[in-house]
């Protein structure tokens, strides 16, 4: 018999030995065989689907006809069989497919630069948010930082533009409720500007920069119009510069001007008189405010008060006396600004709780819970805490020589500690009634030397004097004023005479 006739019979050959690498490479060969098969001969490929003209199962089985191989891991077959049918499952097919050559229908290799997968516009990132504009509006109590933190800003930005050189303190001790700020921040709240209407014509503009924040104050431009306004008080004086024409803000720019010489809740009395030289706003020729106050004059109890607004040659504006003495003194008279004196300074007042004659070493205030405590002058936070029947309390250095004392107060104010530097009005804290005390109201004290003096009759220290560098273009810019606040005075006499 020879070779071939053994074949057939089943006469035992002997078995080539192979290895699990050599199965791979079989299998791995005849996955290559397929796919050919299926791009080349797509004609040849028979797949089951549902039966009149239904949509695809999920996954199609596919039969591809292929030879076997010399090496497939079949016992033995006769050399006229039939082709061996193989099955494999493809993915879901495509619902829709396009209108296209099978070319073009060819898949692309995996990590091409036509693969789908990668380049497909959803795995794309998305491009970044713009920075966006909100108005964040100033509530009682709040900090820049406070304010940002309710609106998911950055706290850092916030640390950053307040203390700014030269502009941050306009975050620090500038923002009062009710005003309204310019934000522009990302989504992830960093803060890429911010824009701060300082009055009618200012605006502080803080822009991000490399290496933090830039900031600039830009003035609009404005047309200013020279305004005065005469009156008498016959009322009070507030209601007596209204009629006379002033807004609310002239009234309380004229208050401060004359505020270290006049008590304007004790020391106005009926037929004082004031004349006021002031600045209108306009733009596009209307009016849009009113600017500052360029010279005032107020007689009262008989004193004859003038003060004449400078700008010297660095820029720095300043109230002053026609003889180069300053307005401003280093202590303003009261650390509130609406109050009922409800006790004075004396030493043998009797005590309303401890009913016994006890010295009463300052002023006592009476105002509702919460009105703001001024700083009287600039100086540091030397105590801040409860004392005794004082309550809270705030003590301030000003010098070696005075102190001034804040007491029964209901809260501090943020960013308010020991060692704090404070300036003059700057708001210190509350007006409250801790400690002993029967109501709610302010206990001030001002100290010489450690000795108690009468806040309401002491001789208050005054601020530096115009240097003498300046007094010669002071005097030539004074000269016109006076002569105008002289001639409107003497107008406004003449009035008042007609009348009666």
């Amino acid at each position: 018999m020879n070779r071939i006739g053994q074949d057939y019979i089943g006469v035992r050959q002997p078995v080539r030995r192979t290895t699990p690498w050599h199965w791979l490479g079989i299998s791995l060969t005849i996955a290559a065989v397929a796919t050919a098969i299926a791009l080349i001969a797509p004609s040849s490929v028979a797949t089951d689907s549902k039966a009149d003209g239904d949509s695809a199962s999920t996954r199609d089985t596919v039969i591809i006809d292929t030879p076997v191989m010399a090496n497939a891991p079949v016992a033995s077959a006769p050399a006229s069989a039939e082709p061996v049918r193989v099955a494999m499952t493809m993915p879901e097919a495509t619902p829709e497919p396009l209108d296209a050559s099978p070319a073009m229908a060819m898949p692309a290799p995996a990590g091409s630069v036509f693969d789908t997968e990668i380049f497909a516009p959803a795995n794309l990132e998305p491009a970044p948010a713009m920075p966006r504009w909100s108005s964040i509006e100033i509530q009682r109590g709040d900090t820049l930082s406070l304010a940002f933190q309710r609106h998911d800003l950055s706290y850092g930005d916030s640390l950053a533009i307040a203390n700014l050189d030269e502009f941050g303190r306009h975050f620090t001790r500038g923002l009062k409720a009710g005003d309204t700020l310019r934000v522009q921040a990302d989504p992830k709240g960093v803060v890429h500007a911010v824009d701060y209407p300082l009055d009618n014509i200012r605006t502080l503009e803080v822009r991000r920069a490399e290496d933090g924040f830039d900031a600039r104050i830009d003035t609009a431009d404005v047309e200013r119009r020279e305004a005065y306004a005469v009156g008498s008080i016959d009322t009070s004086f507030y209601v007596d510069a209204l009629e006379a024409g002033l807004s609310d803000q002239l009234i309380m720019k004229l208050a401060h001007i004359f505020g270290w010489d006049i008590d304007f809740v004790l020391d106005i009395r009926q037929g004082d008189r004031f004349t006021v030289i002031y600045e209108e706003l306009f733009r596009d020729g209307e009016k849009i405010g009113t600017g500052a106050i360029l010279a005032a004059e107020f007689n009262n109890r008989g004193r004859q008060l003038k003060a004449l607004r400078f700008t010297a040659a660095d820029g720095e504006s300043d109230y002053y006396a026609p003889d180069g003495k300053a307005m401003r003194k280093a202590f303003i008279r009261t650390p509130l600004n609406q109050f009922r004196i409800s006790s004075h300074f004396s030493t043998g007042r009797k005590h309303p709780i401890l009913h016994k004659i006890r010295a009463h070493h300052g002023t006592d205030y009476a105002a509702p819970t919460g009105t703001p405590v001024r700083a009287t002058g600039n100086g540091r936070i030397a105590f801040r805490g409860t004392k005794g029947g004082y309550g809270n309390t705030i003590i301030v250095k000003h010098s070696n020589q005075y102190t001034t004392r804040y007491a029964h107060l209901s809260r501090f104010a943020s960013g308010v500690g020991i060692g704090s530097r404070v300036r003059q009005g700057q708001t210190i804290g509350y007006v409250g009634m801790s400690g002993l005390a029967t109501g709610p109201h302010l206990h001030y004290e001002f100290r010489v030397y450690g000795t108690p003096k009468d806040p309401m009759r002491v001789a208050l220290p005054t601020a530096e004097p115009l240097p003498e560098k300046h007094m010669a273009a002071f005097k030539e810019h004074a000269e016109p004023l006076v002569a105008q606040l002289d001639s409107l005075g003497q107008v406004q006499v003449a009035d008042n005479r007609d009348g009666d």
